[in-house]
């Protein structure tokens, strides 16, 4: 596991307004407080509230504590939310062909 630059790779998305999870979002997708159907990717971050930590630096950490039951969250609900290198949006087109 690489390690993770706090203040430029996981501030980058953690900051992103895209990935602010809306209280909606968080009770009928992410299923927070659901036990091991929450989903492993939320994350609290300061006063900005909840947001999606997939597809950042930190979802490998997050998919390794949840194999680990080092979490209870473990699942995975929905494709994520924010912005995504254009590198990325073409991985993930290619597999929904």
């Amino acid at each position: 596991m690489k390690a993770i630059d706090l203040k430029k790779d996981l501030n980058k998305y953690l900051l992103d307004k895209e990935r602010h999870i809306s209280d909606d979002k968080m009770k009928n997708v992410c299923l927070i407080a659901n036990g091991s159907k929450a989903c492993k990717y939320i994350m609290m971050f300061k006063k900005n509230g909840f947001v999606c930590a997939k597809r950042t630096p930190m979802s490998e950490v997050l998919d390794s504590m949840a194999n680990k039951n080092e979490i209870t969250a473990k699942s995975d609900n929905c494709e994520g939310l924010g912005s995504y290198d254009k590198k990325e949006k073409g991985t993930e087109d290619d597999t929904k062909n």
